[in-house]
């Protein structure tokens, strides 16, 4: 497994432009140029920012205080000509909002200079695919995971979806700048990077009970940033401490943007996440802990109890969950586990689920601001999911197959 370990080795200045024949049987591609993770990245904006032109729209997330702005527009301004925006949108991040804050760009501007966490992102690689501009994302806040993917998750009438999004030509992660802003939010960065171990065990079910593909490169990518991040979270938000979970969430960003099937890591975490986003009106990140938690109790229960499972039911299930979804009647029983896969993998199932568990139960124990919901609104953001949710894993499959009710 040279490739895995040599991937979870590597780097982050290595990972730009990366490319390669993976054994999964796809080639595997990042659109981030360059990329770099020093207590000094700002100081890249220069070099790398008179490569993409002199015009600059520049988008700090509300968060980013005045003493930062102005050590960063020291650089900027040996650079650019730019016009600054201030992106602090009221709730959920909307498609609408986004569009608000691209049209405070000047009409000439050819980059894109976001600077904070994921919302903000967001922003930028939305603002990139609809304007074609080139773009740099100066991260400061340790809050996703998603910081190199080629789409946006935005809320279009009250529904998160995917819209076309466009990597950052450059990915920069300034520590020395990003500290006060990471030791703030130090516990929910923790809480994003080990959500991922159930979005490896959701790979893991979809590949031998539904048929699905993964990547096992990926998954021991993403498998061996959570094993770095679980020691932190016993840890204060020191300097050390700061950097290893920016090299974690930057990292497993940099994994998922390899995949070619944009949605094959968006799992069953990120529907429930979603969900209780959109009715308690908290940001996805804040919740990570407290829903990977309920989550994965629900997986762990369900791979232990002796769940009724049989292909030819599960199968028809599956067909109307599609029509359902797409309106489309298709075959799906080709592509799907014969009727005792679940029995055959139900030990390795349950193994997986149980350190999902574990990991995520000391993930939720760290949060020192846990969000409340009650048991009804859980229940409901599951099930309501579950009727949305239209990619491969354990939360698909039970929903689809009535269990969840």
């Amino acid at each position: 497994i040279m490739l895995e370990k040599n991937l979870s080795a590597m780097p982050i200045e290595n990972w730009g432009g990366l490319s390669f024949r993976c054994k999964c049987g796809a080639r595997h591609e990042i659109n981030v140029k360059e990329a770099a993770l020093t207590d000094d990245a700002c100081y890249m904006i220069n070099a790398v920012g008179k490569k993409m032109g002199r015009r600059a729209h520049v988008v700090y997330d509300a968060a980013i205080d005045a003493e930062t702005r102005r050590k960063i527009a020291q650089r900027l301004d040996k650079t650019f000509e730019y016009t600054v925006s201030e992106f602090c949108p009221d709730g959920p991040l909307t498609r609408t909002y986004c569009d608000g804050v691209m049209a405070e760009s000047a009409e000439e501007a050819v980059v894109t200079v976001c600077v904070g966490g994921a919302a903000v992102c967001e922003y930028g690689k939305y603002a990139s695919a609809v304007s074609g501009r080139q773009w740099i994302f100066l991260c400061l806040i340790p809050d996703g995971d998603n910081f190199a993917c080629d789409f946006a998750r935005l809320y279009d009438g009250g529904v998160k979806g995917l819209f076309p999004g466009r990597a950052p030509d450059v990915l920069l992660c300034d520590t020395k700048l990003a500290y006060p802003y990471a030791a703030e939010v130090f516990d929910v960065g923790l809480a994003v990077a080990a959500r991922n171990i159930l979005t490896v065990a959701d790979a893991d079910f979809a590949a031998r009970i539904q048929g699905g593909r993964g990547c096992d490169v990926i998954n021991y990518v993403l498998t061996n940033c959570v094993r770095q991040a679980v020691p932190l979270l016993k840890k204060q938000a020191g300097k050390s401490a700061v950097r290893a979970l920016f090299d974690c969430l930057l990292r497993i960003s940099l994994a998922k943007s390899l995949c070619n099937v944009k949605t094959a890591y968006l799992t069953g975490i990120n529907a429930f996440s979603d969900m209780l986003e959109f009715v308690t009106g908290k940001s996805e990140q804040s919740l990570a802990a407290a829903s990977a938690y309920t989550l994965a109790s629900v997986y762990k229960a369900a791979t232990e109890d002796k769940l009724p499972l049989a292909a030819g039911k599960d199968c028809l299930a599956h067909r109307e969950a599609i029509i359902r979804l797409t309106g489309e009647d298709r075959d799906v029983s080709a592509g799907f586990a014969d009727a005792d896969a679940f029995e055959k993998n139900r030990e390795r199932l349950a193994f997986n689920a149980d350190i999902a568990f574990r990991v995520t139960k000391a993930a939720a124990a760290a949060d020192r601001n846990p969000p409340k919901w009650n048991f009804s609104a859980a229940s409901d953001c599951l099930k309501t999911c579950c009727d949305v949710y239209s990619y491969g894993g354990l939360l698909s499959y039970l929903g689809d197959t009535g269990l969840l009710d």
